[in-house]
């Protein structure tokens, strides 16, 4: 539903990233940085499911873990997630912040 036009880094960071909708509906954008709509405007951060059915996540059971088991949680790093209401056929360009 969504197609990268162009995509743009400097040290590791996204500057700049431009998605063209094919299909419409809400696109959710997850990336390092902060970013920011390129026309203007505020974007919303995402929460909870998608609400864009293509992207509809099955719930997983939770995993059975032996007590014996020695795990590590990973260290991921934090990122912006952002939901973003689109119609097809538009362009949106989002930039660094």
């Amino acid at each position: 539903g969504f197609e990268i036009v162009n995509m743009q880094w400097k040290d590791g960071k996204l500057t700049k990233v431009a998605v063209r909708s094919t299909l419409g509906g809400n696109l959710r954008l997850r990336a390092a940085n902060g970013l920011k709509l390129r026309a203007g405007g505020t974007l919303k951060k995402a929460s909870g499911q998608n609400p864009n059915p293509f992207y509809t996540v099955e719930e997983t059971p939770t995993a059975v873990i032996s007590p014996k088991a020695n795990l590590t949680a990973p260290n991921l790093k934090e990122t912006q997630l952002y939901d973003i209401p689109t119609q097809a056929g538009k362009v949106y360009t989002l930039v660094a912040q």
